[in-house]
């Protein structure tokens, strides 16, 4: 029998929720600390492949997933200003050769559903955490709000700018990539776009795409070259001016979108170089906290979603803490960092490529080595 540990997951993201969740149904004492005062349900779309609803099929919450989200019938890849079609992916044989469905959900929606897999009072709001400080046999955590925990095992789920990082390794601000996302919403519009459509131009693209089945909410996310002045990199608030001066020579149904557009903000795409360890101690550090990625083969998310699955099966098989913290790693590593360099190319779905190594994962089974 495997042993039984306190653990406490820093961050109430996609993955650190699904860790908890896998840890908690594994046995072991679960809280996860989230520095904002509440679940955060405003955001942008978010597209989620197979390699990821895999995993929620296999834990029996494929029913709760479909309900908040779309399946989308078709993806297209088309020119910026002719419309000119260059790549079609029929999602339904997604789902035939891959064995899990593609879907597109509200961020909010999606963080709603693994938040209500844990029981009530496992994820405590309003705990940022301010210093971490490691003994032999445990962890003891302190907070900014005066509250402190200990645990046996801290998972840094807090995201790229992760204080569990910084704490473990120093501090070192993630790179620029030199393009800004802008996100925003569009809701009961008139608007009737194609399926999840991809429209590329040289150095920019826009991506159009449903979030409910309903089809009553359009996610608008794009990518462009441009400087960032601000002190932080922190997303901003932005405007239809700006949309338009930067994609105003867009095909006329894109343009149709931009004017339409509500909640709009800019973020900065920030990344990191490969690197290791993503432990330390006692302490390790889960998805955008340790290889955060470009947005642009739509994997975030699902690899936080891959390690929080890898990291507690480790945890469970292996006692040694730090072995477990090894072993997940190096069944992770390569993956993660050839899914940064292909994410920083922004070639992905441009053209028909080879998918199978990314939605044919299978994290429940994958070696632990």
């Amino acid at each position: 029998m495997s042993k039984k540990y306190r653990i406490a997951v820093v961050g109430a993201g996609m993955g650190g929720l699904l860790a908890a969740t896998m840890l908690q149904r594994a046995g072991h004492a679960c809280t996860v600390y989230e520095q904002a005062p509440r679940l955060n349900k405003v955001g942008a779309g978010i597209n989620i492949a197979p390699n990821s609803t895999r995993i929620f099929r296999e834990l029996g919450l494929e029913r709760q997933m479909q309900a908040a989200g779309i399946r989308p019938r078709l993806k297209f890849s088309r020119a910026w200003n002719t419309g000119e079609l260059l790549f079609t992916v029929p999602v339904p044989e997604m789902q035939e050769r891959y064995g899990a469905p593609f879907q597109a959900f509200h961020r909010g929606a999606l963080q709603e559903v693994l938040y209500r897999t844990l029981p009530a009072g496992t994820v405590q709001f309003g705990r940022r955490l301010a210093q971490m400080t490691q003994q032999p046999d445990e962890v003891h955590l302190d907070f900014e709000d005066g509250a402190s925990a200990m645990a046996d095992i801290v998972i840094g789920a807090d995201g790229v700018h992760s204080r569990v990082r910084e704490i473990l390794f120093g501090v070192a601000p993630a790179d620029y990539h030199g393009l800004v996302a802008y996100r925003a919403l569009i809701r009961n519009s008139h608007l009737r776009p194609a399926d999840n459509t991809k429209w590329w131009a040289p150095d920019r693209y826009v991506l159009v795409y449903y979030t409910t089945e309903a089809r009553d909410e359009i996610n608008l996310v794009t990518g462009s070259p441009q400087p960032w002045t601000h002190g932080d990199y922190q997303p901003r608030p932005a405007s239809v001016d700006d949309l338009l001066a930067t994609f105003g020579d867009f095909h006329e149904e894109v343009q149709e979108v931009l004017k339409a557009a509500t909640e709009i903000t800019c973020w900065p795409m920030l990344e990191r170089d490969p690197f290791s360890p993503w432990s330390s101690g006692r302490a390790v550090l889960l998805g955008d906290a340790c290889h955060p990625t470009t947005p642009h083969m739509g994997q975030g998310a699902g690899m936080a979603f891959e390690d929080a699955v890898v990291l507690a099966r480790c945890i469970d098989e292996f006692p040694d803490p730090g072995v477990a913290f090894q072993r997940y790693e190096s069944a992770r590593y390569a993956r993660t960092a050839r899914i940064q360099r292909d994410s920083h190319a922004n070639e992905w779905t441009k053209k028909d490529m080879d998918a199978d190594w990314v939605y044919g994962y299978d994290a429940m089974t994958v070696a632990l080595e």
